[in-house]
Formats: structure tokens, sequence, C-alpha cells
């Protein structure tokens, strides 16, 4: 560790970038992303960062998925309690909008199967 209370001919003080210690310049370096760091913390660039993809070998004709098929619906659509307002969902959560739940009282619980 360095006497940062002695004067050293021809150096200066600096602050690390990434940890916050001062410490004499001389004993520091520039990373790749252009921060002032010890050499304690010198990190080099990943290798990953140097891969380039390749190009594919020849483009796609068709980048859109086709529009799905409307198909007829041949039941009755569900309906909350015996009112004709359509329930806004399907499938088994749909059955708690029908006659089953009915009015219930504060503190009652039930169970969903």
């Amino acid at each position: 560790m360095a006497i940062r209370n002695r004067h050293k001919v021809g150096d200066h003080l600096a602050v690390c970038d990434e940890s916050g210690i001062v410490d004499y310049a001389s004993r520091m370096v520039k990373r790749w992303d252009g921060a002032f760091v010890r050499k304690q913390a010198f990190e080099t660039r990943h290798p990953q960062d140097f891969i380039r993809a390749k190009k594919d070998p020849y483009p796609l004709k068709v980048t859109r998925p086709e529009p799905p098929v409307a198909r007829p619906f041949l039941g009755v659509p569900p309906t909350i309690g015996k009112t004709n307002i359509p329930t806004p969902i399907s499938g088994p959560g749909a059955r708690l909008y029908g006659d089953g739940i009915g009015v219930m009282q504060i503190g009652t619980s039930f169970v969903v199967s």
C-alpha cells in the first residue's frame, strides 16, 4: 500500500474510479471502458465481446405468422348468472360466474375444484 502522506517527485494522487481508493497515479491504469483504476482492479475485456455473428445464408421469405382461422361457435355463450351478459373469460374460471356461487355473506368460504 502506498504511503499517501509523503510527496513523490513527478507523481500525484488520484482516485480509483471503481473502488474510490486514493493512490498514486503511477500505480493506476486506464481500463478498456475508459475508467482510471488501480492495477489490482484492472480487468481485460471479455473475449465474447469480440465474437461476430455469421450472416444467414438466405433471407426469410415470410416473417409474419398467419392470422388465426376463425372457428364458428357451436354452443351457447356462457353468461353471468341468469342475465344475457356474456362472461369476460372462458375456461374453468367461467363457472364462477354461473349460478353456483349465488349470494354469500362475509366470512363464508368455499372450495373451487
